[in-house]
């Protein structure tokens, strides 16, 4: 009946993905366990993990959360089951004061919050949602300051489901109160939009909440009930997964639309939909990366470790704000893909303030700017990982803005190099360049262009397909984007003999400005000349991703496609194309990894035909 009825015993933290405070802290709590049972709720604990974990999308994210059970042990086993609700009469003295059947209804399941929370903070004082696993077999649960969930048939999921509730405010997608046939009152949902991401009453695409995820070909709305009076019994008409808007949500019968035609929050043991998803990733996405990074962050795809064929890791570097360089990785071989890190180096040098990264054939290759300075890095593919550095890259000129570092092909010999170009502090754009076959790293240049611009605040650069429509081995242009101002400038660079830059020509003019860092990339798919894609922060917040059709008539940049906007605006980027565990084989996916204040934020496009930027 109250906290005299038992007793709090300890704590675990049963999975462990790093410091509490970089990480999303879920706690389990149990009531009804008498202290015999706190073996079972242990068991009963880690098989809810377990199911939490197998699900999407936390099956991605479960690198991002920490678990933590705390035992409680109660006086009785149970919780209470009134007889208004058709109860057994039961009356437990559990910790937690366990009881069914409220308001009216059996299956709803309260503890007392205030004590949970006090417990919780006592004990874990870092977490973010509590769970209370009450043990009864009666099904029941409920969702609010803290959840909570029986051992009844299908206990975890529909403990997943409460955790909907509680930890990412998403509402019942169900279309009854009690049940279908019971409910009287149900019938019209009030005029009033919910404010729940995953249900609406508005019937116009251009203004439901989730209408960038509805396919142009799905007509809204989806379902529409007709008879108000009691649930809509139709079939979907629609293929399963399809996003749409589907009448009876909220607890009502008509007035009311949900994402999908059904989803976890209407069905307890189905999948969460894609709305839904996107809102659990959005909410974790903080706790992708800890805080604390500064400056513009590199990112590329790569193999660590001796034997390691299968999709390697995705490999992060960025400037640190405490000074230094923080190493992240991402296992795209292990379960839930989860980023680790970070290893700082550099610390001895200060605080950086852009960092350029690329994977060559056995070393990540680091070029980071301090102040006016270009500072060079490596690191070995195998262990033990040792950063060697650093070499100072420039000379007398005085840089700004990021670097960016390639490796290329420069003559018929196919001498591979690695090019380098940076915004000067004075006026133009620094290309540097040298023999990446070399024991000895030296080097040439810089050759100066962009001077026409004046000074240029950011760079991105490629080596393209474009002057080779064989595909072979042959030299092929070098392709820079630049950002002056608000404003994206493309230059091109023959593969020589003149190595003659060419440019400037506007690209976007007309669509809103940009701000911090382009990065450009050639996508490995498609018809040769493959196709350009772009992506920028936008100076009023998200990021705006361009892409430019090398097949059609005057290569073309069309019109941006803009995600990110709910964030604001970021400060810097990277963009790569690589593997994520949704799609194993070619096409791979873009990936984008964007600095927003001091945290980066993780997101990567399908590859299509939806073609949707998506954030974990």
């Amino acid at each position: 009946m109250s906290t005299a009825d038992g007793a709090v015993v300890g704590t675990a933290k049963i999975v462990d993905h790093g410091p509490d405070n970089q990480r999303w802290n879920l706690v389990i709590l149990s009531d009804g366990y008498r202290a015999a049972e706190l073996g079972q709720f242990a068991g009963d604990a880690q098989g809810f993990v377990n199911t939490l974990f197998s699900q999407p999308p936390f099956d991605e994210l479960q690198g991002v959360i920490n678990v933590h059970r705390i035992d409680v042990a109660s006086t009785d086993s149970g919780a209470d089951d009134p007889v208004m609700c058709r109860g057994t009469g039961t009356t437990a003295a559990t910790y937690f004061d366990a009881s069914f059947c409220n308001n009216g209804l059996r299956r709803r399941l309260e503890v007392n919050d205030e004590t949970v929370v006090a417990v919780a903070g006592a004990q874990v004082p870092g977490w973010h949602m509590a769970l209370v696993l009450v043990n009864s077999v009666i099904p029941g649960g409920r969702g609010g300051a803290v959840a909570g969930a029986s051992l009844g048939v299908g206990a975890a999921d529909t403990a997943i489901h409460e955790l909907g509730h509680t930890a990412f405010g998403l509402a019942d997608e169900y279309e009854y109160y009690a049940e279908c046939g019971i409910d009287t009152d149900r019938n019209h949902h009030p005029a009033v939009e919910p404010a729940a991401p995953n249900v609406t009453i508005e019937s116009n695409q251009l203004f439901i909440k989730w209408r960038e995820f509805i396919e142009r070909a799905t007509p809204v709305p989806t379902t529409s009930n007709p008879n108000c009076a009691e649930c809509d019994p139709q079939p979907s008409p629609v293929p399963a997964g399809t996003v749409g808007a589907f009448e009876g949500a909220h607890q009502y019968h008509c007035g009311a639309y949900r994402p999908e035609f059904d989803c976890r929050m209407r069905h307890v043991n189905a999948p969460y939909c894609a709305v839904c998803q996107q809102v659990i990733r959005n909410h974790l996405a903080a706790y992708v990366f800890p805080g604390s990074v500064s400056g513009t962050p590199g990112l590329g795809p790569a193999r660590r470790g001796r034997g390691n064929t299968g999709l390697g890791t995705l490999e992060v570097v960025t400037p640190m704000q405490r000074g230094g360089l923080g190493n992240y990785w991402r296992d795209n071989n292990a379960p839930g893909m989860p980023w680790n890190g970070p290893v700082v180096f550099a610390r001895d040098v200060g605080q950086f303030d852009d960092v350029t990264l690329h994977v060559a054939t056995n070393v990540l290759e680091v070029v980071a700017r301090f102040g006016g300075r270009l500072l060079h890095y490596q690191r070995d593919l195998d262990p033990p990982f040792q950063w060697h550095g650093p070499l100072l890259l420039s000379g007398n000129e005085i840089v700004s803005g990021n670097p960016c570092l390639i490796t290329g092909i420069r003559n018929l010999g196919v001498l591979l190099t690695q090019e380098l170009v940076v915004p000067l502090a004075s006026v133009g754009i620094a290309h540097y360049w040298r023999d990446a076959r070399s024991d000895t790293i030296t080097w040439h240049g810089p050759t100066i262009f962009a001077q026409e611009l004046g000074h240029v605040d950011a760079v991105s650069l490629i080596q393209s397909s474009v002057g080779d429509p064989g595909g072979g081995n042959t030299p092929t242009n070098l392709e820079v984007v630049a950002r002056w101002g608000n404003q994206l400038f493309h230059y091109w660079r023959d593969a020589g003999p003149a190595f003659h830059w060419n440019g400037p020509f506007p690209i976007g003019h007309g669509q809103p400005g940009v701000a911090g860092n382009p990065s450009l990339l050639q996508v490995p798919f498609g018809l040769p000349p493959k196709n350009f894609e772009l992506v920028v922060p936008l100076a009023s917040g998200g990021i705006a991703h361009y892409w430019r059709d090398n097949n059609a008539p005057g290569m073309p940049w069309n019109a941006p496609v803009v995600f990110g906007t709910d964030i604001g605006r970021f400060e810097a980027l990277a963009m790569v194309i690589d593997a994520y565990t949704r799609w194993l084989t070619p096409p791979f996916t873009l990936q984008v990894v964007a600095r927003f204040q001091n945290k980066l934020l993780f997101y990567y496009r399908d590859p299509g035909p939806a073609f949707r930027w998506t954030l974990l």
